[in-house]
């Protein structure tokens, strides 16, 4: 009876001391299993957020530096300007080998990295002359045989792409010159640069403030033919494809269009005559002049570098 009691009593104590033991072991298995399999997803999630942060930082970063290329572009003065395109059109246009016209074409691209200005909204200048070049090169190497049998001559070919390629390049760089100049800058340095002849009676007001308005209504009317082209879309009876319009559409588009470019010019017209521009003498020429900077004298003499190297390798 004695030792039926105390194994009893040993048992009911064993018991607790074995379950504690048990559960014990149990949650450090349990957490162990629970870090282990944590362990890969914190990592993961780190990993993604880490890339997250960095994808972020390194937007904000070219974001900081477009808006300071663009800030030094637009604090240029509009004759450094000119002076660095014509400079860099004329290098382009003077060379006579195809290891210049790939130059040019390099340099062409590089500017167009350099002054960080898009390049979808200039691609539809550049288009049609590209088909241009494309069938002139067509029609100049086709050759009709005595029995009118038809060839294709690559020289002559070749020759009118070496020879419209150039203007092609001036053209994009001539894109980015306009995309990148201020309507008010340019008209005060046309006036500036021009006043010397006012003296002898030349219309100097009308000729900056023709130049500067052609430079402001350009993106004006290709704003105003993309809207139009959205509403005949909206407006039009067949169902449309793409971003273009087709040409039995066009006189849906092109008259109202019109008739808003002839309204916006005529509000023009009038808020220039109620200034007083429709005087030659009532309009001081410059009202605040321009002056030369640093950093103008050193995109003039970048221009004068860039002729020099065009120069050089035409002479090669």
């Amino acid at each position: 009876g004695a030792a039926a009691a105390l194994a009893g009593a040993g048992a009911e104590g064993a018991a607790p001391a074995v379950a504690g033991t048990s559960a014990e072991g149990a949650a450090a298995a349990l957490a162990g299993a629970g870090a282990e399999s944590a362990a890969p997803a914190v990592a993961r999630a780190g990993a993604e957020g880490a890339a997250a942060a960095v994808a972020g930082a390194s937007a904000e970063c070219a974001a900081a530096e477009a808006s300071r290329r663009a800030q030094f572009i637009q604090s240029l003065d509009p004759r450094a300007q000119w002076i660095f395109y014509m400079l860099f059109s004329a290098g382009i246009l003077i060379q006579n080998d195809w290891l210049g016209l790939a130059a040019g074409a390099v340099a062409t691209a590089l500017l167009g990295f350099a002054v960080h200005i898009p390049v979808h909204p200039r691609i539809p200048f550049v288009i049609p002359f590209s088909v241009l070049i494309v069938i002139s090169c067509l029609l100049s190497g086709l050759h009709i045989g005595a029995k009118g049998s038809l060839s294709f001559d690559d020289v002559p070919a070749l020759e009118t792409l070496f020879r419209l390629l150039p203007i092609l390049l001036v053209m994009a760089v001539g894109g980015w010159y306009a995309a990148a100049s201020s309507f008010t800058k340019v008209n005060k340095a046309l006036q500036q640069t021009l006043a010397f002849f006012s003296r002898f009676k030349l219309p100097v007001e009308a000729i900056s403030l023709s130049a500067s308005l052609l430079l402001r209504f350009l993106p004006l009317i290709i704003k105003e033919t993309k809207r139009f082209v959205r509403i005949a879309k909206a407006r039009g009876k067949d169902a449309f494809t793409g971003k273009r319009i087709r040409l039995r559409h066009l006189p849906a588009m092109l008259i109202p269009m019109i008739i808003s470019l002839l309204q916006l010019a005529s509000e023009i017209s009038l808020a220039l005559q109620a200034r007083g521009y429709n005087q030659v003498t009532s309009v001081p020429l410059v009202r605040s002049k321009l002056r030369m900077s640093r950093n103008d004298w050193l995109v003039a003499a970048a221009g004068i570098t860039v002729f020099a190297a065009f120069y050089a390798i035409r002479m090669l």
